[in-house]
């Protein structure tokens, strides 16, 4: 069985249509919510780049496959947010974003065997997300 990152998350672009590929990803964790605005509080925990399919799966993933140290249970409780570099990705393309990053934030409560799978849809002048599964 393979091992999953307890965090994931798709990329999609409905400029074109499609999925988006090549999009950066960074995570990073905050354990306390009240720290949230202080962005020394933020930790970078995980980094990637969507696949063809506009995923990236391996967040919180080793380079061996296995969980990283600290979320071998999962997902710790806390804040984490998802940064996505789509102004970098829509340039590529020719195109002029307004946003030069998406930030998503969101809370994981005391259940660490949770998955957390966090889709965005993009363009250049807005994304959206919503909770996955």
């Amino acid at each position: 069985m393979s091992v999953k990152s307890p965090v994931t998350t798709h990329v999609l672009d409905t400029t074109n249509g499609c999925a988006a590929a090549g999009v950066a990803v960074l995570l990073h964790y905050a354990e306390k919510s009240e720290n949230a605005l202080d962005s020394t509080a933020w930790s970078l925990v995980g980094s990637g780049q969507t696949d063809q399919d506009g995923r990236c799966g391996a967040l919180l993933l080793s380079e061996n496959g296995s969980r990283k140290p600290g979320y071998e249970a999962g997902a710790r409780p806390g804040l984490y947010k998802l940064t996505f570099l789509t102004g970098a990705y829509f340039e590529k393309k020719g195109l002029s974003p307004f946003f030069p990053y998406a930030e998503i934030v969101f809370k994981v409560k005391d259940v660490p065997d949770h998955h957390y799978h966090v889709p965005v849809i993009i363009n250049p002048y807005s994304y959206s997300t919503y909770r996955g599964t």
